[in-house]
C-alpha cells in the first residue's frame, strides 16, 4: 500500500503562482497543490487563533494576525475552487 505524501506547502504555492502567471485557468491547477496550501493555511489559522485566544498583549496580536492571514488564504483558495475540491474529496477512496 502506498500513501501519497502532501507536498511542501511553499513549493505547492510557488507551483500555483507559476501556473497562474503562465495563464492557466483555476480548473487546470493541481488539486494536490491546492490541498497542501489549504492545509497549511488552515493550520496557521488554527494555531494563530489559538495563540491569540490563550495569550495577551503582543503575542496575542501576532497570533491574531497569523490566524486571520491563514483564514484569508484558506478562503481565497476555497471559494473559486470549492466545487472541484469537494468533488476531489468525495471521490477519494482509501487504499485497500
Amino acid at each position: 500500500m502506498e500513501v501519497e505524501k502532501m507536498r511542501n506547502p511553499v513549493a505547492a504555492w510557488r507551483s500555483i503562482r507559476e501556473m497562474e502567471e503562465a495563464g492557466y485557468d483555476a480548473d487546470e491547477l493541481h488539486t494536490e497543490d491546492l490541498l497542501s496550501v489549504f492545509a497549511a493555511a488552515a493550520a496557521v489559522a488554527v494555531v494563530g487563533l489559538g495563540v491569540a485566544a490563550v495569550t495577551g498583549g503582543v503575542l496575542a496580536a501576532v497570533g491574531l494576525l497569523a490566524g486571520c492571514t491563514g483564514v484569508a488564504l484558506a478562503i481565497h483558495l476555497t471559494i473559486p475552487l470549492a466545487p472541484r475540491l469537494l468533488a476531489y474529496l468525495t471521490t477519494w477512496r482509501y487504499p485497500r
